[in-house]
């Protein structure tokens, strides 16, 4: 079988060089690492990180992937020209830092349209998108994140990931040749309405009947997305000079097709529609470009909007299901990343990777 991929988001405290040794301790070989601090935009000179000893003690340590996670400060989808132009910058020197550490991908929220409405901002999105393929290393791979669908976050509807692959790939296939993919947060899916096993979920209330969690599902979260209307652009055009002084041409992304998954995912525009995780990946065809799987519980109930992890099995996406997720043939081989809390609130620990193992099924570590 397989050697399974089994990881967690770990500190590079003292040098990024430290990261794979953190890791093989807790018993993991595939690593998760900020190239410096996630929230702060300024940053050490690339040449100054010791990539040498990192991809010695990669090596060493046998670590078999290595993720870096963006900045939480970006936001591609901001109305705010100096704060796309911030994101950009900050993106691609991750990128430049992915190929330097000979890594699987740059994983990116990639923002919020704080209230205006994913047709608002897409457009701009992918634009930058593009800009960033065509000014990066072609060694480094950039992951978009889905989101929790809370404050406007662009991937709370898988729809809006796929669109933005659509464009991409269009523009320069940039998705076939592995440069561009996304990952998947499972606390994220559940909060965004996903569930994750092969039925909905249900929870027992105080008068001791059994419901269906999408009931208990409240709408503060939405967003104005407008489902029915369509989606993306009509022609291919060229638009206005981005924030990194490069034109680019934006591909008719939304073919019909897409445009009619987006209006199939939502036909309740007061809340996004409920469905397995499973079904949507497959209606949305998004397998293929699927790169990375975040493994987190959630503290909040399904459908809620909220993006709080969680450690497994203390949280409240049912055990089954996320084992029935994880253990899925498109799935299991896959690296799986934790962001955890930790049992004593000091991020991804032994205990947890020890929890992940027990649930992927024939784990060969």
């Amino acid at each position: 079988m397989t050697k399974q991929l089994i990881g967690a988001h770990v500190s590079a405290a003292g040098g990024i060089e430290n990261a794979p040794q953190r890791a093989n301790e807790i018993g993991c070989n595939v690593v998760q690492l900020f190239s410096g601090s996630p929230r702060v935009w300024r940053k050490k000179e690339l040449n100054t990180h010791n990539f040498q000893d990192f991809l010695a003690k990669r090596k060493q340590f046998g670590i078999e992937k290595v993720f870096t996670h963006a900045l939480y400060l970006t936001n591609l989808a901001s109305d705010k020209t100096d704060l796309v132009q911030k994101s950009y910058l900050s993106i691609k020197y991750e990128l430049e830092f992915d190929a330097r550490v000979e890594g699987a991908g740059v994983v990116l929220h990639v923002g919020s349209h704080q209230g205006r409405g994913w047709l608002a901002a897409h457009d701009e999105v992918l634009k930058q998108i593009i800009a960033l393929m065509q000014s990066t290393p072609d060694k480094s791979t950039l992951l978009l994140e889905n989101a929790a669908s809370h404050n406007g976050k662009v991937g709370g509807d898988l729809v809006e990931l796929q669109w933005l692959l659509d464009g991409a790939e269009q523009a320069g296939k940039f998705v076939s040749q592995g440069r561009l993919g996304w990952c998947l947060d499972t606390c994220h899916a559940w909060a965004a309405g996903y569930w994750l096993g092969e039925s909905e979920p249900t929870q027992v209330g105080e008068d001791g009947r059994e419901s269906h969690q999408a009931e208990l599902f409240t709408t503060d979260h939405q967003e104005n997305k407008s489902p029915g209307k369509t989606v993306g652009l009509a022609t291919s055009r060229s638009v206005s000079k981005s924030a990194t002084s490069q034109s680019v041409t934006l591909p008719a992304a939304a073919n019909t097709a897409t445009a009619q998954k987006f209006s199939a995912r939502s036909k309740n525009e007061d809340r996004p529609s409920l469905q397995a995780l499973v079904t949507a990946i497959d209606h949305l065809e998004l397998w293929s470009s699927l790169q990375c799987v975040h493994v987190n519980d959630s503290k909040d109930p399904f459908a809620s909007g909220r993006d709080r992890h969680q450690n497994l099995g203390d949280g409240l996406i049912p055990a089954a299901d996320l084992e029935y997720f994880l253990n899925l043939p498109k799935i299991i081989d896959l690296p799986m990343v934790l962001e955890v809390p930790g049992i004593k609130n000091e991020g991804p620990d032994a205990e947890n990777v020890k929890r992940l193992k027990k649930l992927v099924v024939g784990n060969q570590q």
